[in-house]
């Protein structure tokens, strides 16, 4: 992998007299003390402390309708082994000036990442093996990406080792337009498959929806709305759905308070008809982002397993304070139920209510490529959160998480 590294710094240097060649990095250590964080703690589970650090190295080379990016990174633990990969390695052409084609290992993200991110979160990211078409043309914008994967080059057969844990195909259009009026619409549709597994059976299911942002003034507005059909990767057939609002409003020059709810569907496990229990009502949010949307305590990463089908519903007000022009605290408050009815290892319905988590983030811009983050997390859980996790009633304590991190950039540019 080094020499690799090697050969193509120098065969982007020998290239750059006759191209643009832009040279960036990252460096990206985070300290961590974890009590209860994803997972409740007990009086007999110590706390956990490690830092952990993103560091990459990009080249990205443009010479007329052509481009291709190299993004090398190493995800590790202080103290822990070496893990380089080769996180993107892609090639975009120019077919237009409207139309283009990018392929090979990418990052992806769509409207936030509500369903499609790069996970900016995760010290090691997320990628995607794919193609897309790219069409921007005024103030339309449209991609059509499609992904298959496997994992090796087969004699006979698909099977595909990593399944069910990792999508064997991923095929989406996205088109959003931008109005003058301050209104934006984005239409997303997703088709996701799984394979069973040691077998060829993939059970493809689709996701359609939409999101509204709307901007005047000091106010603005937003509306997501997905549903879900086809096949679960257990082969049950899917009816669920994702419907979320906010309002956000600047009330002075340094202070924006948002307040939102999500409604992420499950199962009513007190619905006894065959043909209902036979169906996949919990939506699947993808590859999206969980870090932004469902607390930084991250409890809820798989909603058909964190909240054991029942869905989620998080309300949520965030206040953002604009101390200085390099300085801005971020306190958020979520509120999390279950969407549906869910039984205990009794067969008793639980109590809705799952957990309150409080979020407190500091950011500074020490300099253009300095960036300090400062987050502390506090979750009070429920009695249903414990019997969740399969711990008994009143034996789990509130959980705290608190990290520092830096970002350092480096970025290097020649004509």
């Amino acid at each position: 992998m080094k020499s690799t590294i090697l050969f193509l710094f120098c065969f982007f240097i020998t290239t750059s007299t006759l191209a643009q060649l832009i040279i960036d990095g990252t460096i990206r250590p985070r300290t961590e003390y974890r009590d209860g964080f994803t997972k409740l703690s007990t009086t007999s589970d110590k706390p956990a402390f490690f830092v952990s650090q993103q560091t990459r190295l990009g080249l990205k080379l443009t010479t007329g309708k052509l481009s291709g990016r190299f993004n090398f990174q190493e995800a590790r633990i202080w103290g822990g082994d070496n893990s380089l990969s080769l996180y993107e390695a892609w090639a975009k052409y120019n077919l237009s000036n409207n139309l283009a084609i990018k392929f090979g290992r990418q990052e992806l993200h769509y409207d936030e990442g509500r369903l499609i991110s790069k996970r900016p979160r995760r010290q090691d990211g997320w990628n995607y093996d794919a193609l897309v078409f790219k069409y921007a043309k005024d103030s339309l914008y449209a991609d059509i990406g499609f992904s298959v994967n496997n994992s090796q080059a087969n004699v006979t057969g698909n099977n595909y080792s990593y399944a069910p844990t990792r999508f064997k195909a991923f095929h989406f259009l996205y088109l959003k337009k931008y109005f003058d009026n301050g209104l934006n619409i984005s239409i997303t549709g997703i088709t996701s498959g799984f394979q069973k597994e040691n077998t060829d059976t993939t059970f493809y299911k689709q996701t359609i929806g939409t999101k509204i942002d709307y901007r005047k003034n000091d106010f603005s507005t937003s509306f997501e709305g997905f549903h879900q059909s086809g096949k679960h990767k257990d082969g049950r057939s899917v009816n669920a759905y994702l419907l979320s609002g906010k309002v956000a409003y600047q009330l002075r020059p340094k202070v924006k308070l948002t307040l939102a709810t999500e409604i992420v569907s499950g199962s009513d496990a007190t619905n006894t008809n065959i043909a209902y229990q036979n169906t996949m009502h919990t939506f699947d949010i993808l590859q999206g982002a969980r870090f932004r949307y469902f607390g930084q305590m991250n409890y809820f990463r798989n909603l058909e397993k964190d909240t054991r089908g029942g869905g989620l519903i998080n309300y949520y007000a965030k206040l953002n304070l604009k101390l200085h022009p390099q300085l801005q605290t971020i306190f958020t408050y979520h509120y999390f139920d279950f969407q549906n009815n869910v039984f205990n290892n009794n067969a008793e319905i639980l109590d809705k209510h799952l957990a309150s988590e409080i979020d407190v983030m500091l950011k500074y811009k020490h300099r253009k490529n300095i960036n300090l983050a400062l987050g502390y997390s506090l979750l009070t859980p429920s009695n249903s959160l414990e019997s969740i996790q399969n711990i008994s009633t009143g034996n789990s304590e509130s959980g705290h998480y608190l990290w520092l991190m830096a970002t350092v950039k480096f970025n290097y540019t020649t004509e």
